[in-house]
């Protein structure tokens, strides 16, 4: 096992808030979990941004039907939802410092046409991770081998196969994973906490937990960086 491996598994989300960042910038490795159901009304297909001043959930629109995994899931085509999203995120952000020079991103980001969601997302994540200067080698997880159903083997398989060293789970990971499935694995496991941090969002009231296209509109890349991590503790099993 290679020393020192830290790797991070997460659902390729769209729009991910700043904890999710900061587990791409605290990880080694990045598995995103696509083989795992898709729950309607999370944050696979949707995340809020600001709009005058109150959150707005900006949605994708998907065909869902029951027992559908990530990676299956399908964009509902008939809806000009790309249109739509660019006219939002216009609207939302016209006066923000950086609109000038991130909105033309956006609209060559929203050029790229596809059914599924998965793929939507991830084209979308690793058109972040390069405007954020974010090289985390990324892998998805049904691009690689494993069959278990079981949760917690599931994650133990991935992070085997890196050959890692480390899982970094997310802060509600004690009150769902099975230690006693971990314990003889040998990896060590860290929860990121998070506490979301409060940054300039030129309104009377702070909005948290939006997700990061409300700073790509805000702020330079190391700014959104630092803030992501400026929110995180870890801490493991009996801390």
């Amino acid at each position: 096992m290679v020393n020192n491996l830290r790797v991070g598994i997460h659902q390729p989300n769209f729009n991910p808030y700043l904890g999710v960042i900061a587990k791409y910038l605290l990880s080694d490795v990045f598995v995103h979990l696509d083989t795992v159901q898709f729950v309607k009304n999370e944050f696979q297909n949707r995340n809020k941004i600001l709009l005058d001043g109150h959150a707005h959930w900006l949605t994708i629109p998907v065909l869902h039907g029951s027992g559908m995994r990530i990676k299956e899931t399908r964009i509902d085509t008939r809806n000009p939802w790309q249109k739509k999203h660019l006219q939002t995120l216009k609207q939302a952000y016209a006066r923000t410092p950086r609109f000038k020079s991130v909105y033309p991103w956006f609209e060559d980001v929203y050029r790229f046409s596809t059914d599924s969601m998965s793929e939507w997302n991830l084209h979308f994540l690793s058109r972040l991770y390069k405007i954020l200067e974010i090289d985390t080698p990324v892998y998805s997880a049904s691009s690689m081998e494993t069959t278990a159903d079981d949760p917690d083997e599931r994650l133990i398989s991935l992070c085997r196969q890196l050959k890692a060293s480390t899982y970094l789970a997310g802060s509600g990971g004690p009150s769902y994973m099975d230690r006693t499935k971990w314990a003889p694995t040998g990896l060590d496991v860290e929860f990121l906490k998070y506490e979301h941090p409060i940054y300039r969002q030129g309104g009377a009231d702070f909005v948290p937990y939006c997700g990061v296209i409300d700073l790509l509109f805000r702020f330079p890349s190391n700014e959104i960086r630092e803030l992501a991590l400026s929110g995180v503790t870890l801490s493991g099993w009996d801390s």
